[in-house]
């Protein structure tokens, strides 16, 4: 067989799109995945009859090239669902995006002081979360959603927070183009405005799995080769380049590596210093119901600090498939640090989670649970600290003295991203590494 030798690190969305469209074009591809199945942070779990995603996972893009890559992949098993999610806040639920009729439904002394910071002078230039979200949205805003809710999911002060986590956070919540939420004069006619349903694009039968498992077959039927539950142990050198990695005892030849895998990890194995960049991780408590649970909500986000989770998702609005019939599951995701309390005995936060859940009003009853699958997933965000730029410039700079390393994907571009940009990240990607070697 003829073709490049190219070994991808991390079998997510962005790795398992690359691989695809390399082994497509003749080369000799090799994923290698440290989890027992492909798909990341896309990957789903399955208990007795109900399936679960790590969270809300849709795709939703304007771009063609992306949309049908996607529907080209997952064809018949395709479904378009109409979005809906939502946000608690002052003890009751508000849909998200913020739409007029949930303003209205805001406490009156809210509304008179965001109204006050629509007039007043706000600065906007700033490099810190604080700053920027103050001077888009105004202190009231501020103060009662994006400040609680974020230093709560990042566990660190907004004051501590880049500018970009709130850029790209809002872009990844509210993913309706359409809806502008630069500042208050955009969310103002937002709010006016006449609202166009949106629909996502969501896999059939299985969760977001099947998106990536329908990827694998076509990926293995161009002889891709899939190497899971494996690490990559050493790194071969030959002056600037990486010329192979070692896999166990089996050593794969390498014309190009591409690392989607943690940052810290790849500059381990090229000898070099690690970075002070450092990734959120997240332990989800997938819950298995009686019934369906009360809430109409695809997701929704938790601010307040008493309520111990940040966020829920429920399969069934995505697909009604993913539990058995009359039944329903919430996943619950709380976020953390490897090696904290959260991390290591999650189980002791899971009474409390049920507790809150039917306080909230998602659950009728205690007697509802029946089961819970908790999960520990690392590395599920990139965190964006005041110095994270300046940091990830040095680690760009070190690792681009090796001519064939690419970064790539959320963890390996430290870059937050969903599944859309996640594919079209690998199809620049693709295109690249097409003109450098072409076609076989």
């Amino acid at each position: 067989m003829s073709g490049k030798h190219i070994v991808i690190v991390g079998a997510g969305i962005t790795g398992l799109s690359l691989a695809y469209h390399l082994s497509r074009d003749g080369h000799q591809v090799v994923l290698v995945e440290k989890e027992n199945s492909v798909g990341g942070l896309a990957r789903s779990f399955s208990y007795d009859g109900f399936v679960f995603d790590i969270g809300p996972h849709r795709f939703h893009t304007d771009i063609p090239e992306i949309n049908s890559f996607i529907e080209e992949v997952l064809d018949v098993h395709l479904r378009r669902v109409l979005r809906k999610s939502g946000v608690y806040m002052f003890g009751t639920y508000f849909d998200w995006p913020l739409a007029l009729r949930s303003m209205i439904g805001l406490p009156l002394g809210v509304l008179i002081r965001v109204a006050g910071d629509f007039f007043r002078k706000r600065n906007r230039e700033s490099g810190n979360f604080e700053d920027y979200i103050v001077g888009r949205y105004g202190r009231t805003l501020y103060e009662i959603f994006f400040r609680p809710y974020t230093e709560k999911f990042l566990l660190m002060a907004c004051r501590d927070i880049s500018r970009d986590w709130a850029i790209t956070g809002i872009d990844r919540a509210v993913i309706d183009k359409k809806a502008q939420f630069n500042d208050l004069l955009s969310l103002a006619k937002s709010l006016l405005g006449k609202k166009t349903p949106m629909r996502f694009i969501y896999p059939t039968g299985g969760g977001i799995q099947v998106f990536c498992d329908i990827l694998r077959e076509k990926f293995v039927s161009f002889r891709g080769r899939v190497i899971t539950g494996a690490t990559i142990g050493q790194i071969h050198r030959s002056g600037s380049a990486v010329s192979g990695v070692s896999i166990g005892g089996e050593i794969l030849p390498c014309d190009d590596l591409v690392w989607t895998g943690g940052l810290n990890d790849l500059l381990f194995l090229l000898d070099e210093p690690s970075s002070n960049l450092r990734y959120l991780d997240m332990v989800v408590y997938n819950f298995r119901l009686k019934s369906s649970p009360l809430l109409d909500y695809q997701w929704c986000y938790y601010g307040a600090d008493d309520i111990p989770f940040n966020r829920i998702s429920l399969p069934t609005l995505f697909d009604p498939s993913l539990a058995p019939p009359g039944h329903g599951g919430l996943c619950v995701e709380v976020t953390c640090r490897e090696g904290d309390d959260v991390w290591t005995q999650p189980q002791k936060r899971e009474s409390a989670i049920r507790d809150y859940l039917v306080r909230t009003g998602g659950v009728a009853c205690e007697s509802d649970f029946v089961g819970c699958g908790i999960e520990r997933i690392e590395k599920a965000y990139p965190v964006y600290s005041s110095g994270y730029r300046a940091e990830l410039e040095q680690v760009r700079s070190r690792i681009n003295r090796y001519e064939n390393v690419r970064l790539l994907g959320r963890t390996g571009a430290f870059w937050y991203n969903n599944m859309d940009h996640s594919i079209e990240a690998a199809l620049a990607c693709h295109r690249e590494m097409a003109d450098k070697y072409g076609k076989n």
